[in-house]
């Protein structure tokens, strides 16, 4: 009876998520789901915001302005694990879920400094990191100089709208992941891709779309 019951209830849940989401019901996806809905923010409420949920400043930077839209479609709150030569690692490879956002954890908790796995020869570190700017957003990004004695470097994409999850939990759990393995040296970079005051609604719009984003109708 117990598991007939909570079979209801989840099916019940299932079919409210898709009639919410079929219909635009943003409040209420937001009180379900965490996220917010994406507001304009400055560099100080961002600053503020990570300070707040513990979100290391000295580790931040910025989507560049122009490439915001970019971000939204292709990097939305996404996780990327570059070796020593700046090859982007396919840290899903041995996992049957690839969409698992465990799957990291798990990997970094294991991971040698000397690793087989397969890169992604089309995501580099160098094309990267053109997309940010320094966490004051007054320059172009540069990576330290001490860059190359680090092993990895680990590059992950937030945002203030996605809730408790995205922004205090995963940053906390990779954070946890790295620090219990001793054997590697890693370089943690997240970058905040909020969208910034003064930016071109309607043009980062057209952006988003022309990158192959689709948001459901609030109206």
């Amino acid at each position: 009876m117990k598991s007939s019951s909570l079979q209801r209830s989840l099916a019940f849940s299932v079919l409210l998520f898709i009639v919410l989401f079929q219909f635009g019901c943003v409040p209420v996806l937001s009180l379900l789901l965490g996220v917010k809905q994406p507001e304009q923010k400055s560099i100080e409420e961002i600053r503020r915001f990570a300070l707040k949920h513990q979100i290391p400043i000295e580790d931040c930077v910025l989507i560049r302005e122009d490439s915001t839209a970019f971000s939204f479609a292709k990097r939305m709150n996404k996780t990327i694990l570059f070796d020593r030569n700046g090859y982007a690692l396919d840290f899903n490879q041995h996992y049957d879920n690839k969409n698992c956002g465990g799957n990291i954890l798990s990997f970094l908790r294991g991971l040698s400094p000397v690793t087989y796995n397969a890169r992604d020869s089309g995501m580099v570190y160098q094309n990267e990191s053109r997309f940010w700017t320094s966490f004051d957003g007054r320059r172009a990004y540069q990576s330290p100089s001490n860059s190359d004695t680090f092993d990895y470097c680990l590059v992950h994409y937030w945002n203030s709208f996605s809730g408790r999850h995205e922004n205090q939990k995963m940053i906390q759990n990779l954070l946890e992941s790295v620090q219990s393995n001793p054997r590697i040296k890693v370089r943690l970079i997240l970058v905040n891709q909020d969208i910034r005051e003064g930016i071109n609604e309607q043009l980062f719009v057209e952006r988003a779309r022309a990158y192959g984003f689709q948001a459901e109708s609030t109206n």
